[in-house]
């Protein structure tokens, strides 16, 4: 997942669209074995991923 968010950011609109603050770049991926999803974000330069949770408190 991050090297195919490093390819996107080699693409010159892509490039100049996060560099104008116009885009942002995210990937997800789901591990089959936890039944859980990821999302990875980029923050501080660095990828760090999240655990998707519900956004019902109750579950």
């Amino acid at each position: 997942m991050v090297q195919q968010l490093e390819h996107l950011r080699a693409h010159e609109a892509v490039a100049r669209a996060l560099e104008d603050g116009a885009l942002e770049l995210h990937g997800m991926y789901f591990h089959v074995g936890e039944a859980q999803a990821y999302l990875l974000t980029e923050r501080d330069e660095e990828w760090v991923f999240d655990r998707v949770r519900s956004a019902d408190p109750a579950r």
